[in-house]
């Protein structure tokens, strides 16, 4: 990842004079790198799919050859992707897609490998005839959508090989004023082109990128800006007739004055119309004498190539747009190419906008900085408006990765399940409801109750305990009939640990991409926090659930030892959705910026 001093001349994201951060982003699935993503417990999930930051751009490169690089990269582990930025910068974000598209088994059977398809899944919402998965099993006891059609013969949604992040910045893709007219409709992107890597919402030529194919991996870049950015129509044409109308009649000498005026509505001819900053505007040539005719513009190709142009200087956009660079803190990344599979499969991340520093001085470049999962923030000191000054800080943030509607699979080794090795793990009657019958978890890792219980009761004489392993589809182990051992909360977790000094300044970076649980919330068993907004909300635990984000700002105890954060539902919680918050005298290693 590179950070340029200044952006590149013209677009509509970038406002002049904003620092422009390069990034790549590459979407696979992990087996192909080597790794085996372990939720802990001995839970995995077959199928896991990762977004992968890469130390270069990867320009020219087979899809077998970047695999190659992040298989060393990685070194058989996986982390959940995060990418900051800093409030007022430009993201030029360069994203990969080395998936490839799942293929039916050729016998049509529910068994074995299935080429990224595995049994397994957790079933669909009831609300909802989907289904993502071949098992008759799943089923069982469920009103049956389809009458007279049951397991493989019920309608089996296959993960989708295609790609599209949505990444919630403003940008290009989704830039207003698309025109009216076809003449002014963007292109369909070639192969591996367009802006396909921030697909925005609504009506446009944006389209996801195409699974691997003949072993070339599609790309394409987009440009966001890290704050709130805007233009009105009308201002765009006034401000373009006003700085080029001289300019233009001027190189081609048309011997007439003319102006730009909004497409939308008019019965504009191809050749004069013309885009400036994503505005579809028309070319009118101003007769000098009243109620003369106006005459045709000579040259209108030329004059037209010539407004272009300059409709992309500087100029225009500090009059017409309006940008104010904005700490969001954490805003959910996740993948609209599959909607359903990419996200409860791992395909999703954190981008975290932080504040600008106020000294002036810009944080590093270096890679290990912008991704990593934990670091510790120099905050200088912030003289305020009356005089007074808050004087420096380290402040210690952690991202936290909230998942659900996960497929996940344990016993590896032990047991078996339709030619696969393990069995999927179970709908639990104290950890499921009927809208999310998957698994939970935090970071790609989870502290399920159940097998928390199952290592623990190990090494005890005499007691045989496997909950969760005897039957499926159904977990008929009742955890509210066994007796927990003191200590159950206590030692290692394999859910993330927030590390802090006693009294330190912390930074819980939450996002929820995409998932299925209705509600969900964060419950840290030390001082509480701000929601959204202070005074807002609850002060403890506040909501989250799916393309949800927040920053939770708290203030570590002044006593080391562990302390506790679990998700708000007793139900996710038993789930997995827990950890550890470390209080030592020792500041933790973490990347350090400012």
């Amino acid at each position: 990842m590179t950070v340029d001093p200044a952006p590149e001349a013209g677009g509509l994201v970038c406002p002049p004079g904003a620092p422009v951060v390069r990034a790549t982003v590459a979407a696979l699935r992990a087996a192909d790198v080597g790794v085996e993503t372990d939720y802990g417990q001995g839970q995995r999930d077959p199928d896991a799919l990762l977004l992968v930051p890469l130390r270069e751009s990867g320009d020219g490169r087979t899809a077998a050859e970047l695999l190659g690089t992040i298989r060393a990269q990685l070194a058989g582990k996986a982390a959940p992707f995060v990418l900051r930025v800093e409030a007022g910068t430009c993201l030029r974000l360069t994203t990969i897609n080395l998936l490839a598209e799942p293929a039916a088994p050729s016998d049509g059977r529910c068994r074995g490998p299935r080429a990224g398809d595995a049994p397994g899944d957790a079933p669909m919402p009831r609300i909802t005839p989907l289904n993502v998965d071949c098992d008759p099993r799943q089923f069982a006891g469920s009103p049956e959508p389809f009458p007279g059609r049951s397991g493989p013969a019920r309608p089996d949604l296959r993960p989708s090989g295609h790609l599209a992040l949505s990444v919630p910045l403003p940008s290009p893709t989704a830039g207003p004023g698309a025109g009216t007219s076809p003449a002014l409709a963007p292109a369909p992107p070639a192969p591996g082109a367009g802006p396909a890597g921030g697909l925005p919402v609504g009506a446009n030529a944006a389209r996801a990128l195409p699974p691997v194919a003949g072993g070339a991996a599609s790309r394409s870049t987009a440009d966001y800006y890290a704050g709130f950015l805007w233009a009105r129509a009308r201002d765009v044409a006034n401000h373009a007739s006003m700085l080029f109308r001289d300019k233009v009649t001027t190189e081609q000498d048309a011997g007439q004055d003319w102006g730009l005026v909004l497409l939308a509505g008019r019965d504009c001819a191809p050749e004069l119309q013309v885009r400036a900053l994503g505005f579809a505007l028309c070319m009118e040539a101003q007769n000098p004498a009243p109620g003369a005719p106006v005459p045709p513009i000579p040259a209108a190709d030329a004059q037209r190539a010539i407004a272009e142009r300059f409709a992309q200087e500087p100029a225009l956009y500090r009059e017409a747009v309006r940008a104010i660079p904005y700490a969001f803190g954490a805003l959910p990344i996740r993948s609209l190419g599959d909607v359903v599979s990419h996200g409860a499969h791992g395909l999703l991340g954190v981008l975290v906008v932080e504040a600008a520093d106020p000294s002036g001085r810009r944080g590093p470049a270096d890679f290990d900085y912008r991704h990593a999962v934990a670091r510790t923030i120099a905050a200088p000191d912030v003289t305020l408006r009356d005089g007074g000054v808050v004087g420096a800080a380290t402040i210690h943030e952690h991202v936290l990765l909230w998942q659900d509607g996960l497929n996940l699979r344990r016993g590896a080794g032990r047991v078996t399940d339709l030619d696969l090795p393990g069995r999927p793990v179970p709908d639990c009657p104290v950890c499921d409801d009927s809208y999310d019958l998957g698994e939970k978890g935090v970071g790609l890792a989870s502290e399920r109750f159940a097998f928390r219980l199952v290592d623990l009761f190990a090494s005890a004489p005499g007691v045989r305990i496997d909950l969760g392993l005897r039957t499926y589809p159904r977990d008929e182990d009742d955890l509210n009939r066994v007796a927990f051992p003191p200590g159950f909360f206590a030692g290692p977790v394999r859910t993330p640990t927030i590390v802090a000094p006693p009294g330190g300044q912390m930074a819980v970076r939450i996002a929820h991409p995409v998932g299925r649980a209705r509600q969900r919330a964060f419950v840290p068993i030390f001082p509480g926090y701000d929601d959204l907004f202070p005074g807002f909300g609850s002060g403890h635990a506040a909501l989250i659930g799916p393309g949800k984000g927040l920053t939770a700002w708290a203030t570590a105890p002044m006593t080391p030892g562990p302390y506790l954060w679990r998700d708000g539902p007793q139900a996710i919680f038993a789930a997995g959705a827990w950890g550890h918050l470390l209080v030592r005298p020792e500041a933790p290693a973490a990347p350090t910026g400012r």
